[in-house]
Formats: C-alpha cells, structure tokens, sequence
C-alpha cells in the first residue's frame, strides 16, 4: 500500500478494519458509497434550497449511518455537524455544515479510481 496517498490510505485500512480485512466486501462497500453519495449531496442541497429542513435532515442522518459504519471520522464529524444544525433549524449553520460536508465528500469522491485500483491490483497474480 505504500503508492497509496495518505487520503486512500486512511480510507482503505479504515474499512478493511470494519470488514475484518475482507478485501471484497471493503469494495462493494466502496462501489455503493461512490454511487449513493453524489445523489444523497444532491437531495440534501434540493432539500436545503427549498427550506425542507427536516427532508434534509433525514438524507444527512442516513448518509451518517453508512458514514459511521465505515468509520471515516473526518466524513462522519463533518456530517453529524450538518445533522445537528438541521435537526435544531440553525439556520447561521446550516449553509456553512453543508458546504463543508460537500466539500469533504467531493474530495472523498475523487478517490474513486485509486481505492478502485488498489482493490484491483490486490486481485490480480
């Protein structure tokens, strides 16, 4: 894992530590948060422009859960943030708990290809 960057690293032994070092199931978890989370970002943003604090509150809370499980903190700190001042309609920290949570996940998102590759790579003689 030495190619690895720092980011892909941290990600990758985060979530072969829950998966008990189990190399296909890290990935398929992998595949399912680099599709669901660009669509969750997307409700959560639609929500928050409509003033749907409570629809936003409930796609935050389920992006934390599977966030959670993975044990990524810096995602998870960054989203719980997002769900407290959505369940207390903060409105001086809502914008701001979303901008950050948008930007955290996008530059998880970016990572797609390495931690893919790196899963790959493992697979091949």
């Amino acid at each position: 894992m030495a190619s690895l960057n720092s980011p892909e690293k941290k990600y990758i032994l985060q979530l072969l530590d829950k998966t008990h070092q189990n190399d296909q199931l890290a990935l398929t978890i992998f595949h399912k948060l680099f599709n669901e989370l660009p669509v969750q970002i997307a409700e959560i943003k639609q929500a928050i422009e409509k003033g749907d604090y409570s629809l936003a509150e409930d796609i935050t809370h389920t992006l934390h859960g599977s966030i959670r499980f993975c044990g990524f903190s810096d995602l998870f700190d960054c989203s719980q943030t997002l769900e407290r001042a959505l369940s207390h309609q903060d409105l001086e920290q809502i914008q701001p708990g979303f901008d950050s949570l948008q930007h955290k996940f996008q530059l998880f998102l970016r990572l797609e290809e390495t931690i893919t590759q790196y899963f790959e790579h493992k697979k091949s003689p």
